[in-house]
């Protein structure tokens, strides 16, 4: 298991740096002034969101202000000139621009690569998001006959292990955690994420076949059992928009238990919206009309797209039971 902080895993944290490198990433064209692990794509022209380092001058101006909680290690403001600012205390730090399109980043210690990917376009990335317009949901995307099929819930609800065991069966992976929808003439479009995945080892070797992870956040190298970032092939990913076919609500892990059966059920239209609204990627930024945004953004989507809530003891011998159902379900629709 790749567990090591090894040195040709770390990014090149020279300031000097002047290469560029272009990517399509959630439908947006993104320049970076880092090589990321994603497949370039050139840019005619201005890219939609660009990654530029920060100097350590600019970030402690960002930060004067604030007063910074240091009993949590995740520190996230609004700055007053629009600017936000987010720090994972001795990893990196981010400065996202008031429209979105600029994200500026500063390392505070070397990191591996894919560690720095994982939040810079995730959380990170989400305020971008939210900044252009957009509403991005916290949710695991899968891609079957076609058309994508989203599990909408919050971290630890165990999204991304049914994801994993969706690939396993030859339903490639179209995002991860973060899923940006666009409301088309035909209903509703999904668009792909980095092709990698968040797993606890033990799923890792299980679904994917694989003990190449890399630790996600390097605080917990020395843990039992740290979740892992693994890059999935281009067999095991979507890397095209993909209409959208349905949504399913997972069930918290504290609302089942062991014995529990799986269970599949239609939502009305009220759970459904707050569902949506619940698990939305983003629910730091409250300011204009964000809200307003929000709540319409969400009323559009459940009128056009079925979602279903779904509940399963956390078990790892039912996930493959899961799918099935899950499948069977969709025929339906």
């Amino acid at each position: 298991m790749n567990l090591a902080l090894a040195e040709d895993n770390l990014p090149d944290l020279s300031s000097t740096q002047t290469e560029v490198y272009d990517y399509a990433l959630y439908g947006l064209r993104i320049r970076s002034h880092i090589k990321l692990t994603l497949d370039d794509t050139p840019v005619a022209g201005s890219a939609d969101v660009e990654l530029l380092p920060g100097t350590a001058d600019r970030f402690a101006a960002a930060v004067a202000p604030i007063a910074l909680d240091h009993a949590d290690w995740i520190h996230v403001h609004q700055l007053d000139d629009g600017w936000t600012f987010l720090r994972y205390d001795g990893l990196f730090e981010f400065l996202v621009a008031p429209l979105g399109d600029f994200i500026l980043y500063r390392f505070l210690n070397p990191v591996p690569l894919e560690s720095f990917q994982t939040y810079a376009l995730g959380r990170v990335f989400s305020f971008a998001l939210v900044k252009m317009g957009f509403e991005p949901l916290h949710a695991a995307t899968i891609v079957v006959d076609g058309k994508a099929v989203a599990f909408l819930g919050a971290s630890t609800f165990g999204k991304s292990s049914l994801a994993a065991c969706f690939i396993a069966a030859g339903y490639p992976l179209l995002t991860d955690d973060t899923l940006r929808l666009e409301e088309r003439d035909d209903g509703y479009v999904a668009f792909p994420g980095p092709p990698r995945l968040r797993l606890m080892p033990k799923i890792g070797r299980l679904y994917l076949g694989s003990d190449d992870g890399v630790v996600m956040n390097p605080r917990e190298e020395n843990a039992k059992a740290p979740k892992l970032v693994y890059r999935l092939s281009p067999a095991q990913s979507f890397s095209h928009v993909a209409p959208l076919r349905a949504i399913y609500a997972v069930t918290p892990p504290r609302k089942v238990y062991r014995k529990q059966q799986i269970m599949i059920a239609k939502v009305a239209p009220l759970q459904a919206l707050m569902n949506v609204l619940s698990y939305t990627h983003n629910a730091e930024l409250t300011y204009g009309d964000r809200l307003s945004r929000q709540f319409e953004s969400a009323r559009r989507l459940i009128e056009s797209v079925p979602l279903r809530s779904l509940g399963y003891p956390r078990i790892l011998a039912s996930l493959n039971e899961v799918k099935d159902a899950v499948l069977k379900d969709l025929e339906t629709l």
